[in-house]
């Protein structure tokens, strides 16, 4: 079992050094080899890989990415977090072109921690689906 100053400091490595600072080495250490995303991305392949390829993509679209943890609490062996996520849509993101537009969205996360690392993760709330509505109006 982990504490929950452990579980917090686990989130804010993936979403501060991961994410905000794209040092995706950081995702072999914090994520259990047999990870399962029950929300993966178009194309997303198994496991950590697959997150190192969701975050690269991501800030190679996003150049300005920047992900600030709002609330992280801690139940068991969850970890819920909510997140603002800002940046301008720069680049191709998958087949979404860019829209050279600056964004806001809210996510929010379940992790379930196993030893130390995250085993499965839930994700509510999409980028992609903010960006296609900006896209629109």
């Amino acid at each position: 079992m982990f504490t929950e100053i452990e579980a917090k400091k686990l989130v804010r490595r993936i979403f501060e050094e991961a994410v905000n600072q794209g040092h995706t080495d950081v995702i072999g250490e914090l994520y259990a080899d047999n990870f399962i995303d029950h929300s993966p991305g178009p194309d997303q392949a198994p496991g950590p890989a697959g997150i190192v390829n969701v975050v690269n993509q991501y800030r190679a679209a996003i150049p300005d990415l920047s992900v600030t943890i709002e609330d992280v609490i801690v139940a068991g062996d969850r970890v819920i977090t909510r997140e603002t996520w800002r940046g301008t849509h720069r680049h191709k993101l998958g087949d979404f072109l860019p829209i050279n537009a600056s964004f806001v969205a809210s996510r929010i996360h379940i992790l379930r921690i196993e030893n130390g690392r995250v085993a499965e993760e839930w994700t509510a709330g999409s980028i992609l689906d903010r960006l296609r509505a900006l896209s629109t109006s």
